[in-house]
């Protein structure tokens, strides 16, 4: 976590909040050295899980089918 004085962060405030943004690591504003506020990244809204590689990968084939037709299947467990 990244401490930084009350004079520092009026100063250099846009830059600061920039870092923050880039690097999503806290922020702990002090004042006289103690901690008076803490600066967090608001969470990034995550992509959804179905569809995340539409336009990356290509599906080929039938993808429900087995491999093995199922009257193989018996066979293979004697």
């Amino acid at each position: 976590m990244k401490t930084l004085s009350i004079s520092d962060f009026r100063n250099r405030c846009p830059l600061v909040l920039e870092e923050l943004v880039r690097d999503r690591i806290p922020i702990v504003i002090t004042k006289s050295g103690k901690p008076i506020a803490k600066l967090v990244p608001i969470a990034m809204k995550r992509a959804k899980l179905i569809g995340r590689l539409e336009g990356i990968i290509s599906i080929r084939g039938d993808i429900e089918s087995s491999i093995e037709p199922p009257d193989a299947w018996d066979s293979a467990r004697h």
